[in-house]
């Protein structure tokens, strides 16, 4: 079994794991409340490693971006209902970011993560 497989195979147990640690971290004197509200965050890890792991080039888009944002800002400041505000900038951006159809080459609104060289550079793609 390889490196990847026991590394995704893992990650759900860490997941509840790691939520019940938060949960019951009031009783051991960590913190003072239960943190089981925003302990369910930890369930996204099982499919962001998952992706993370699978991809050869991980793409981070402006949507994905302000969505993690609006979760952090949520979950520890409990800005939820000034937070969403945050969603009315996808589109300005992806329209500022995305260029005309005069341009031969195209750069999305993403930015390659690369692996191997742990190099971010801006995406460029040709429109042809």
């Amino acid at each position: 079994m390889s490196l990847k497989n026991k590394i995704l195979a893992i990650c759900p147990l860490l997941s509840v794991v790691l939520f019940l640690v938060l949960g019951f971290a009031v009783d051991f004197g960590f913190s003072k409340r239960p943190l089981w509200h925003p302990g369910w965050v930890v369930f996204l890890l099982t499919p962001l490693v998952s992706t993370v792991l699978n991809m050869k080039k991980l793409r981070v888009s402006v949507g994905m971006v302000i969505a993690i944002l609006y979760i952090v800002i949520g979950t520890i400041f409990d800005l939820w209902h000034p937070g969403w505000i945050m969603f009315l900038f996808i589109p300005i951006l992806e329209i500022l970011l995305t260029p005309s159809k005069k341009n031969k080459k195209v750069r999305w609104s993403y930015i390659n993560v690369n692996k191997e060289s742990n190099k971010y550079e801006d995406s460029e793609e040709s429109n042809e």
